[in-house]
């Protein structure tokens, strides 16, 4: 089993045999891995048992309230018989499936939680019984191992289509490339390919020809993905804006929310973003955006790193 969980590198499919395996060492008619996110909720959800009818009809994978932040508080068995005394522990969304006995167990990678392994309705007795509970831990330190080594190959993939990114942008580039793509089209495709966003846009000074600390005002210069026509040519002031306050620091960030809404982009409502200067050997020339759809994984820091790099080299050229 050990073996069959680790027997690629991809951390999706990882994941999947992880909680396909913990099924069946555990006989759970329905199992789950969440991923926790910074603040500990869950940011990623991967699941199996539940039909694909009924998956898309509950609609938002759980993000750890009710009854999953329950477990988390009190214990990692919860029997039918245990909910009495916690009416939180009864709720499920609508067309969720009834579920009664459940084990969860952490998963702790680098002294850290991962993400928790979610067991359900063992399918010949009522409950889960301490070997259960006991083989499932023990089970939870291999699936670490192997998704500590999908993330580090996962790691060492994306460094390298980046760096492959950054290579092909400054030649192109160094060389002319085509005359039909401006450089900052083809370096904003390149971004919003790579950090899988529905959206990405770049913002210039509105004047060229004021200094860096005399812009008041960016304007979107270039634009890919969806309502990119939209959200070309919108003016984004520097005082009171997000996108204002990164220009001015040249420091690149990772948010959820803008404080100046840009019509077609930010007015959508929260979702990852990252937000990055384009710098160069004379200072910022603008600032590339991209964002994903709400719900999606956000982004984190080996992504911004990546990224910075990314957006350093393309400047440059």
């Amino acid at each position: 089993m050990i073996v069959g969980i680790a027997s690629d590198l991809d951390l999706d499919a990882t994941l999947a045999r992880i909680v396909t395996a913990a099924m069946e060492l555990t006989d759970a008619c329905f199992g789950a891995l969440g991923v926790l996110g910074v603040d500990d909720t869950l940011v990623s959800f991967v699941h199996s048992g539940v039909d694909d009818v009924t998956a898309p009809a509950i609609g938002h994978h759980p993000v750890g309230t009710g009854i999953l932040g329950l477990l988390r508080s009190h214990g990692v068995v919860l029997r039918p018989e245990d909910r009495t005394g916690h009416p939180e522990a009864g709720g499920f969304p609508e067309h969720h499936p009834a579920m009664g006995a459940l084990l969860v167990v952490p998963i702790i990678i680098r002294q850290r939680v991962f993400g928790r392994i979610y067991l359900t309705e063992p399918a010949s007795r009522p409950a889960f019984s301490d070997a259960d509970e006991i083989a499932v831990r023990t089970f939870a330190g291999a699936a670490a191992v192997a998704i500590d080594n999908a993330r580090l190959f996962d790691r060492v993939r994306s460094t390298a289509r980046w760096t492959q990114a950054s290579r092909a942008i400054t030649t192109a580039l160094l060389s002319g490339g085509d005359g039909d793509v401006a450089p900052l089209q083809l370096i904003t495709d390149r971004a919003c390919e790579l950090t899988q966003a529905e959206q990405a846009i770049v913002l210039v000074p509105s004047s060229v020809d004021l200094p860096v600390g005399e812009v008041d005002t960016l304007v979107v210069s270039t634009a890919v993905g969806v309502f990119a026509d939209d959200v070309l040519g919108q003016r984004v002031p520097i005082d009171g804006s997000t996108t204002g306050a990164v220009f001015r620091s040249g420091t690149p960030i990772i948010t959820e929310a803008f404080r100046y809404p840009i019509q077609a982009f930010t007015d959508a409502g929260q979702r990852p973003a990252i937000v990055m200067p384009l710098r160069s050997e004379q200072g910022v020339l603008g600032v590339m955006v991209v964002a994903r759809p709400s719900g999606q994984t956000p982004f984190d820091a080996d992504q911004l790193h990546l990224m910075s790099d990314f957006a350093d080299h393309a400047a440059m050229a």
